[in-house]
């Protein structure tokens, strides 16, 4: 059995580490720049923004304000540097052996233990099939931060995590970062050409080898992006975890919508309501829930028919606990605008 993780920001902010958007944007206002041009691309992003791929589609919308590439390259470098320096900040003022590396291993061999009972059922009776062959795990991240292998062993690829069934070993493969790390080939962008809000650069082969995320990371020389569609192609379990599943990643949506209506194939998602919903109202949480499956559905670029068919292979959580109580004492020291 094949399963894998597709993490994004939610997993960093269930270990309480402060590295939402408006985390950083809070941050980033307060950093003194020269600069006019920088100046007004700070004040453009200060609302309306509520993910990392709000940002990523506003810095599409936005280069209908630049002439030349410098302009745009100029405001570029300059949040990703900062964006660095933020994160490794607070990746130093984590103490990261205070972690309970036994309840991690416990979630990523069990992913289905966050979910609702007749969700666990379902996934259980789905697993039992696979009880006589080896699983594997694999897990690509969309942060920068190196959270996720932080919270294991040194030696963290083929490492055995866990057991199932008949005592059969689940092993953790391997981590990978599609979009890079704090220091090593940061990639902040949008997904195709029809989201750069500026045609004058729709032939300019320096700003779509930056802002598009394919063509940054094929220029970068690694094949990350072929290792994520094998992955995709070869599980049959995956778990998409604190993305907001955003428009700037349309690409791996499509990529697992496919997937779901060719083979058989469970896609959990694990998501945040947008707002706090009282216990007493539970029925508003699987509105939620029912939102974000339609959400992703409407991503995939599937016809009627084989969104139909994706339906019941989706299962949506919504605020869940998971990887809440790794990390036994998150955040050492705290992140402000002058923190460098």
């Amino acid at each position: 059995m094949e399963i894998l993780y597709l993490i994004g920001n939610g997993f960093d902010l269930n270990l309480q580490l402060p590295t939402s958007f408006n985390h950083f944007c809070k941050f980033y206002q307060k950093i003194e720049n020269k600069s006019e041009s920088i100046k007004r691309i700070k004040e453009d992003i200060k609302s309306d923004i509520q993910s990392w791929a709000d940002l990523e589609l506003r810095l599409g919308m936005y280069m209908k304000n630049f002439d030349t590439y410098e302009e745009f390259e100029e405001i570029y470098d300059d949040l990703l540097k900062e964006l660095g320096d933020y994160l490794k900040n607070i990746e130093e003022n984590v103490n990261w052996a205070l972690v309970d590396s036994q309840k991690f291993k416990k979630y990523l061999c069990n992913p289905e233990e966050s979910l609702t009972q007749r969700d666990i059922r379902t996934i259980r009776q789905f697993k039992a099939n696979f009880s006589n062959l080896k699983w594997n795990v694999h897990v690509v991240t969309y942060n920068y931060t190196r959270s996720f292998e932080k919270l294991l062993e040194e030696n963290y690829k083929k490492q055995v995590i866990g057991f199932h069934h008949n005592s059969s070993e689940i092993i953790l493969r391997d981590v990978h970062h599609i979009h890079g790390y704090i220091d090593d080939g940061m990639v902040v962008g949008i997904n195709d050409i029809s989201q750069l809000n500026n045609k004058k650069f729709h032939d300019d082969r320096k700003v779509l080898n930056t802002l598009i995320k394919s063509n940054n990371n094929r220029i970068q020389g690694h094949t990350i992006e072929e290792i994520l569609e094998q992955r995709i192609s070869q599980a049959h379990l995956i778990c998409l975890f604190g993305s907001s599943i955003g428009d700037t990643d349309n690409i791996w949506w499509e990529k697992i919508g496919k997937k779901l209506v060719s083979s058989d194939c469970y896609l959990i998602i694990y998501t945040k309501a947008n707002v706090k919903i009282d216990g007493r109202f539970k029925y508003k949480k699987g509105q939620w829930e029912e939102t974000m499956k339609e959400r992703f559905k409407t991503r995939t670029q599937l016809s009627d028919k084989e969104k139909e068919i994706i339906d019941t292979k989706i299962i949506v959580r919504s605020d869940t606990d998971m990887f809440k109580d790794v990390l036994i004492k998150p955040v050492e020291g705290t992140t402000s605008g002058n923190s460098r």
